[in-house]
């Protein structure tokens, strides 16, 4: 067995997990910023939530759907609302170009 203290092993997997937003937390996040009722600061918190945290995964993007929540907000009256999403959106998108895309594999049948 192998302290953890020794290595600090412990010490290094909390350290990463610092700033990850999990997808219970997206969806929350999530209801806050489809909610009419969420005041523009509340919006600018959560987005700020958001950016704080490392890139979401695309599999967490695409299972909450936060972009479709996020995306009209680049066209808020408030700037700060829109900037940041404006923000948001470019990264991910950036980040989906970066992915590789898989090969289409043809079945030979039309």
């Amino acid at each position: 067995v192998v302290s953890t203290q020794s290595t600090g092993l412990k010490q290094a997997t909390l350290q990463s997990l610092k700033g990850v937003i999990d997808v219970k937390r997206v969806l929350v996040l999530k209801e806050k910023l489809a909610c009419k009722h969420s005041s523009e600061q509340q919006i600018i918190q959560c987005l700020k939530e958001i950016e704080g945290g490392r890139s979401l995964p695309i599999q967490i993007l695409t299972e909450t759907g936060i972009g479709r929540v996020i995306g009209p907000l680049r066209k808020h009256s408030n700037q700060t609302i829109a900037t940041s999403s404006k923000s948001l959106v470019d990264q991910w998108k950036v980040m989906i170009q970066d992915l590789p895309v898989a090969p289409v594999v043809s079945t030979g049948q039309n």
